[in-house]
């Protein structure tokens, strides 16, 4: 296991065949199960979150179950210079990236007009600014992977329309998936996998950072008319042809 900040300058490591996963919000919830998952088809991860705590006693278990290199890097996504900086960071480890997993992200509750600003601003950045430059930083990379390379956004049945109450959210959920068709258009005939992920309300700390549970899947479909059709699939792909 290696616990670095995003301001260490370590020498290098190569990059393991099947190719490296890096995972933002790899300290809990989905982007835990995906390092996990990963870890499990014998990738090398590199885990990023604010909580190098869990992350340290995360990647330990993974390398221990599963005979992968696991990377600990503690990083303050609101901080609009964290992609390039993990990305340098990542460059001196010798560590390249094959596949990118953008999991990192919170949401507020309550009417907009009752919203505190500087939360506002610290959501967009997480959820919006972050993945966006997280993902031109490392997409080379992903090209280079080939078929091999994938890119995995993950959003929300919210980004597929408007909901009071949770309006910011769901509008930066809306950007991520637009964003993540955008680049598969982008990328046919490179074959790499970008995918759009978009879950609905799962038991994971989400409702905890907002501050309110209202938007559970027991409670949801009562707080607005515009709530997600039951009826919708909960996850979104986007597949190159």
């Amino acid at each position: 296991m290696r616990t670095t900040s995003v301001a260490d300058d370590d020498e290098g490591i190569s990059m393991s065949t099947p190719p490296t996963v890096l995972v933002t919000g790899a300290s809990s919830g989905i982007g835990k199960g995906f390092a996990t998952r990963y870890a499990r088809q014998g990738h090398d991860v590199v885990l990023v979150a604010r909580r190098a705590d869990r992350l340290d006693a995360l990647a330990a278990e993974l390398e221990n179950a599963h005979s992968v290199t696991a990377t600990v890097v503690s990083a303050d996504l609101p901080d609009p210079t964290a992609a390039e900086t993990i990305g340098e960071h990542l460059d001196r480890e010798g560590i390249e990236v094959g596949i990118l997993v953008n999991c990192a992200g919170f949401g507020t509750a309550g009417p907009f007009i009752e919203e505190d600003p500087a939360r506002l601003a610290d959501e967009i950045a997480v959820d919006v600014v972050a993945p966006t430059l997280l993902t031109r930083r490392f997409l080379p990379s992903l090209v280079a992977a080939g078929t091999r390379g994938a890119l995995i956004m993950v959003s929300s049945t919210a980004s597929h329309q408007p909901v009071p109450n949770i309006a910011v959210y769901a509008a930066c959920k809306a950007y991520v998936t637009s964003l993540t068709a955008a680049i598969w258009k982008e990328l046919s005939g490179t074959g790499v996998r970008v995918l759009a992920l978009c879950p609905g309300p799962t038991d994971t700390e989400f409702f905890e950072a907002a501050g309110s549970d209202r938007f559970k899947s027991d409670g949801s479909a009562r707080s607005t008319r515009s709530s997600t059709p039951r009826s919708r699939p909960s996850t979104v792909a986007v597949i190159p042809s």
